[in-house]
């Protein structure tokens, strides 16, 4: 049992076949294609995630060369956490432009005129444009079992990040996080943050 932790900057993308990159690093990628907008930490997700998709176009546009090019794990729970927390975190509060609680459902929502639809357009549009570099996996939930899951969970673990590791831990899946608390044994993790990068030896 050991962690298999990696710094994001200089890590090459053709390392693995497939990687799992968490909500935040999604949803940092389509801020930024939107508004061109991401701050220094963003950004090197971002370029990870640019360089995948990089692969991805320079395998198909030159088939001769043996190019790795790796996919990106989908799932429908990830899927799920992309698009709420884009319209509760970002398109809301652009909206609003104030400092003010807004209840999501009724305030913007639910209002004829927020531009909920717009961003809805925008979010779902951007992830299809991703199709091609995607690959779907089943979230599995009854073979992982329940009572696996729940005697697992303590302050430590959020959820989500514990089923995924449970869902991806022997599948050979990468995952791209910058979430301080996804530290589990015999998964390989790629990251930017500095509580993660503490625990490389």
């Amino acid at each position: 049992m050991s962690l298999l932790i990696n710094k994001i900057i200089g890590y090459d993308p053709s390392n693995h076949p497939l990687y799992f990159l968490d909500a935040n690093v999604w949803i940092a990628a389509l801020k930024n294609n939107l508004y061109n907008n991401a701050d220094h930490k963003e950004q090197k997700y971002i370029d990870f995630f640019d360089a995948i998709i990089q692969l991805n176009i320079l395998s198909t546009s030159v088939p001769k060369k043996k190019i790795k090019a790796p996919k990106i794990v989908m799932t429908s729970i990830l899927l799920s956490e992309i698009i709420n927390a884009y319209l509760r975190n970002i398109a809301m509060p652009l909206f609003f432009n104030d400092n003010k609680h807004h209840d999501f459902k009724k305030e913007y929502r639910e209002e004829i005129y927020s531009d909920y639809d717009k961003q809805l357009k925008f979010i779902t549009t951007d992830i299809q444009a991703f199709n091609d570099y995607l690959l779907l996996i089943d979230d599995n939930f009854v073979n992982i079992g329940i009572n696996d899951l729940l005697t697992s969970l303590d302050r430590k673990n959020d959820f989500n990040d514990l089923y995924y590791y449970k869902l991806f831990k022997d599948k050979g899946i990468a995952i791209v996080t910058e979430d301080k608390d996804f530290c589990y044994d015999d998964i390989v993790i790629i990251t930017n943050n500095e509580n993660l990068k503490r625990l490389i030896k």
